[in-house]
This record gives structure tokens, sequence and C-alpha cells, in this order.
């Protein structure tokens, strides 16, 4: 018998892989539905720009959003950039909560910030409150938009932070 002939089981299958095969052996199906409960933040999917100033510095923001495993994580990078190269960059984590039945994201800045949020769907627009720890230690929380502004526009406000308007990039 070769190792191809053996059906995982709860006996040979290595302790982290028990979540992944039910008692019989088949391989459970963690998607949930994610899809389903995402595929309204299919019009992100892409590469997009946008600048913003601060302390009199043209900042640049290149964006790239896309769908991972099997469309069950939606993940968007942002990389600020001024005249003399990165200055940061954040990445933001689209998934489907099964536990809560909500929508979630995460993100993570290279200052060391992070944050989670529930978000609020719908129709070419997500809310949601952001709980942030920011790049000393604090805790606090913001409110964000986003908002799809034409088929290859969108606009991204927090609260008390940034104000972006986005464009795909051609």
């Amino acid at each position: 018998m070769s190792r191809s002939d053996v059906r995982p089981s709860p006996d040979n299958v290595p302790c982290g892989l028990h979540s992944i095969y039910g008692p019989g052996g088949e391989k459970k199906n963690y998607a949930y539905d994610a899809y389903e409960h995402l595929k309204r933040l299919e019009w992100m999917v892409g590469e997009w720009t946008s600048e913003m100033f601060f302390e009199e510095s043209r900042i640049r923001i290149s964006a790239t959003t896309k769908w991972l495993h099997d469309k069950k994580f939606l993940r968007s990078k942002w990389v600020f950039m001024d005249a003399a190269g990165v200055v940061a960059e954040r990445e933001i984590t689209w998934y489907w909560d099964p536990v809560e039945k909500v929508v979630r994201n995460q993100k993570f800045d290279s200052d060391g910030e992070w944050g989670r949020a529930t978000v609020e769907v719908g129709e070419g627009i997500l809310r949601g409150r952001r709980k942030f720890v920011d790049e000393v230690g604090t805790p606090f929380s913001s409110v964000f938009v986003y908002k799809r502004t034409g088929s290859d526009s969108y606009s991204f406000d927090e609260e008390d932070a940034l104000s972006l308007k986005f464009r795909r990039k051609k």
C-alpha cells in the first residue's frame, strides 16, 4: 500500500490536520460559502492609484486588491510613496467570519499599527468601525467607509485620518 492509498483518519492524521479532515477521512469544506458573502466586494479587485499631500510632500498610493485561496479571502496591499521612495505600506485582508456571520477585515501597517473591523457590506459601499492599536501601542477606534463612485473609481474615508479618491490603473 502506498502513502497515496491511505485515507486520513483521526488515527493517522497529524494533530494540526484534524481540523481539515472529518471522522471518516473526508476532507471538510471550510469555505463556509465565503465568496457568497464577499462577492459584493468584487469591484475592489484590481490595481488602483491615489495621491495625497502630507507635510507638504506629495504621496502617491498604489493599491492592489486580489482574491486569495479560491475566493475565501480578499487582500489589499497599499504602498505609499513620496519622491524618495516607499514611506509606508498597509495590508488589509477581508474575510467572512462564519461563527459571528459577519464580514470582517484586518489591517496591518508597516509602522506597527494594526486593527480589526466588522464591516457592513452594501451595494458598492462598505462601512465599518475598526478597533486599532497604533504604532506606540495605544488602543483606539475609528469609522471608515469605502464607496464605489464609478466603474473605475472609489473613495476611502477614515474618521480623523485619511480621505482618498482611487482610480483604476490603466
